[in-house]
């Protein structure tokens, strides 16, 4: 199903990292990292981040990452200015090396 760009839609933004250093120590650091740089933002309506839960295993899940990070925006507008946020610029090039790789999804959530 392709989506037309929607502007008035809330966006959901889930960003899945694997670190380099998979320790507890390193996943706790980089969730400090993540609270310090990216929650204060306007149009942001909901922020959660935490790491892989370990012990929830079934076939279906996938345990490729240590961190996961989900931001809900108001709108195309907040979505968009996140992205050229200086704290989120800081973040990527303070901890960006951190992550071996990261996935990002993005979603309009229906109400």
């Amino acid at each position: 199903m392709k989506n037309k760009l929607n502007h008035n839609k809330k966006i959901m933004h889930s960003t899945y990292f694997r670190l380099r250093d998979r320790s507890q120590t390193s996943c706790e650091a980089y969730v400090a990292a993540i609270v310090k740089y990216l929650t204060i933002r306007r149009g942001i309506s909901g922020f959660w981040v935490g790491t892989l839960a370990e012990d929830l295993r079934r076939p279906v899940n996938d345990l490729n990452y240590d961190v996961a990070m989900h931001i809900e925006f108001e709108n195309f507008e907040a979505w968009d200015a996140y992205s050229n946020d200086p704290d989120h610029q800081e973040f990527v090039r303070e901890v960006g090396s951190a992550a071996s790789g990261r996935r990002v999804f993005d979603s309009y959530l229906e109400e």
